[in-house]
Parts: structure tokens; sequence; C-alpha cells
């Protein structure tokens, strides 16, 4: 166990279900009081919230109605906590605006600097091509990874593209997935099978999800014995494009938009799916996909996030390339044709889960992240 009870560590992102009084995210980040002394969280939102504390965990709302007033706010804040609390070591969610104000921190203030990189956005042009600001934010992380005294990421993919793409030490990258809580599904599902093929994805309706690509490669399927439907559990800015594609593809009366599910009924979701997809860009990590795992089935994924190193491909998951919208669609109907190769994928992802961390080993994980400076 790490020796780190006299530590203090400020948090800094923009997470805004942490600021949501008892709320899952809260609670997750209550529990790494238990990581030191004291754990300072700052969250940047337009909201003006009092300060919440919950036994040694302090959380702050930085407020402003505009990019730029957050910035600026959030960088006074934070400089106030850091004198009145002595704090050793500042932690930014993203290597983006928040890592920023963390390396003006440690040069002004002399505190210790981690970042955490939760996404993949690095391995390939993807997410750097999709707006332009994507771009000004990749020359921030070249700048502000470098100057970090420590790197937290979530999979050996990302470790890989930041060796590769910024030349960060190896030494100084410490890989942590996040924990993988499968508690809230412990009860039995409702199966919901019918003479219906059910495809099923749960994910933000964001362009780097990719959901265009399952909504074509479902529309591309070979007619068969099974009437086969896809089902999108999720919400996001790209919904209304995503049903316009929908009808435009006339697979609309096949195609159910379900909106963002709690636990329970996400569960009977999963129970009652034949197939699994991720069609995604990119992925940090991909917990819809250990989810759906969880549940034994069978997945087709690009290979992305957990692919590879969670998940075998071939074996545990059918695997192509970002963006192969042919061979995705060739995968999809491999599982719709073969109910041997369902239950294997299925069975496999199944035992595949027994790799994943636990919570202790996790949190040890976080520790070394944070502490290793």
């Amino acid at each position: 166990m790490l020796k780190c009870n006299n530590m203090k560590i400020l948090l800094l992102g923009g997470d805004e279900k942490v600021l949501e009084s008892g709320g899952a995210s809260q609670q997750r980040m209550a529990s790494y009081g238990s990581l030191a002394e004291q754990i300072h969280i700052l969250i940047f939102s337009g909201k003006q919230l009092p300060l919440q504390q919950i036994g040694n965990v302090f959380i702050y709302s930085s407020t402003g109605n505009w990019r730029l007033a957050h910035f600026f706010k959030a960088c006074f804040l934070a400089k106030k906590i850091i004198i009145r609390n002595h704090i050793d070591v500042i932690s930014t969610q993203d290597p983006f605006e928040s890592a920023l104000i963390g390396w003006w921190q440690k040069k002004t203030r002399r505190v210790k600097l981690n970042v955490q990189v939760h996404g993949d956005f690095f391995s390939e042009d993807y997410w750097k091509k999709q707006r332009w600001f994507n771009f000004v934010r990749y020359h921030e992380a070249a700048f502000v990874l470098k100057k970090a005294d420590s790197v937290r990421v979530v999979s050996e993919r990302i470790k890989k593209s930041l060796v590769n793409k910024f030349k960060v030490p190896a030494k100084k990258i410490i890989v942590a997935p996040i924990y993988s809580d499968f508690s809230g599904f412990n009860k039995e599902p409702p199966q919901q099978k019918s003479g219906q093929f059910v495809f099923l994805t749960v994910s933000r309706f964001t362009k780097e999800k990719n959901l265009p690509m399952a909504l074509r490669a479902f529309a591309r399927l070979r007619k068969n014995d099974k009437e086969a439907v896809l089902r999108i559990a999720g919400e996001g800015p790209e919904r209304k494009n995503l049903e316009n594609l929908a009808k435009k593809l006339r697979v609309q009366e096949r195609v159910q938009f379900l909106g963002w599910l709690d636990k329970e009924k996400l569960a009977a979701q999963y129970g009652g799916a034949d197939c699994f997809l991720l069609p995604s860009d990119f992925e940090g990590w991909g917990l819809a996909a250990l989810e759906a795992a969880f549940f034994g089935l069978a997945i087709v994924m690009t290979n992305v996030g957990i692919c590879g190193e969670i998940l075998r491909p071939g074996s545990d998951v059918l695997s192509v390339a970002p963006r192969d919208e042919g061979g995705f669609t060739a995968a999809m109907q491999r599982v719709l044709d073969d109910e041997a190769l369902r239950a294997n994928l299925g069975r496999n992802a199944k035992l595949a889960l027994s790799g994943l961390p636990t919570r202790g080993q996790t949190m040890e994980l976080y520790k070394k992240a944070w502490f290793i400076v």
C-alpha cells in the first residue's frame, strides 16, 4: 500500500455530474478520500454552487458563461485553493484546458502535476480533424504532457500513442484502467427474446462514436429468416442527424432510439439483445462493451479502446479497423447467421472480464499515478 496519508490533492475537471449531491459521480469522487489527507475537486461549470464537503473531500465549482471566462475563473480559484490548503499535487482530468491551468500552477506555485488522458485522441487524425478547436487542443496536449510530472492513461493503447506522438517518456506514464463496476447489474434482467434478432449499441450521440456506420451496415445486411432490429440507447447532439439517416436508409421502422436508460432498464436491453455493436472511430476504454460482455453478448467492434487489451480480436470479439464499413457489415452478418459463433463470442467475452483489475488494485494505480511524482 502506498503511504500518502499526508498528501493533499487538487483535481481539476469539467464533469458537472460531480456537482450533483448524492449522485454516482460524486460518490465515486468521495471514495477517493481514502487515498490522501485531503482531496479538493474543482469543476468547471456555469453553475454557481456552494462548497460541498464529504468527509475529507471538498467540491468546488467555477462559474462563467463562456469558455474563456471558465478558464480564467478556474485558474484564479485553483490558486486560492492551493495557497489556502497547501496542495501538494494537481491532477487534471484531461490534457487540454484544465492541464494548462495545472501547468501554470505547477510553474508559479511549485506543486507537482499529474495529467490524466481518458480518450484515445492521438492515435489517429480523426479527432484532430473533427473541428478547428481540436487542432488547438492537440498542440495544448503536446505542450503540457511533456511538462507533467506524471501521466495517467486508461489503456496501453493510449500510452503507446503518447510515447510515439509526443515523445512522453514511458517511465512517467501509469496505466490505470477505469474501474468497471457491474454491481448494479446483479439482478437477473427480464428476458425479452422474441423472433427478432436484436442488435444493440449504447453510446453518446457524438461524431467520434460513428453511429452512422452502424446504421448503414444494418441497412446493408442480407435478408434471412430472422427479422433484425437495431436498438440504440443514448443521447447527444447527433440524434436528429441519426434519425434522419435512418429515414433516408428506409430502416426507421426497424431502428429504435431508446434515449438514456437507468441501469435497470439498460440491463433489460442487454438481456434482450443478441449482438452488441461498437463502431467508434476511437475510444479511451469502452465501458459499454465490457457491460455487454458481462451479459455474454456477441460483440462486433472497431479495433479501439479495450479491444486487444481485455477483449481479444477473433476469440472474444469480431473487430475491424475504424471506419471499415464493409468489414463491419460482414462481421454483423456473420454474427446474424451463425448461432454457434454468437455463443462462443459471448462466452469468451464474459470469461475475459476476469482479467480486469479489482477496485482495490485500481485505487492503488490511481495513487501510483498521483504519487510517482
